[in-house]
């Protein structure tokens, strides 16, 4: 469920950008907002885990 509500995030986040940025399209291209978008999840994602060493554990059914 949160693997799910993670890439449903991401992929409407990509989704509102783009359509809310359309009148700019050859200053801001998809690419660049897929981009922008997987690098502020990884670096959320990072800082959480490292500022709450239990988070991986909590959230990952498979984690030992």
């Amino acid at each position: 469920m949160v693997l799910f509500t993670i890439v449903a995030g991401f992929v409407v986040t990509i989704v509102a950008v783009g359509l809310l940025t359309s009148p700019i399209r050859p200053l801001l291209p998809w690419w660049s907002i897929v981009v922008a978008n997987a690098l502020a999840v990884l670096l959320a994602g990072g800082y959480l885990l490292r500022s709450r060493p239990g988070t991986w554990s909590r959230l990952s059914p498979f984690a030992s």
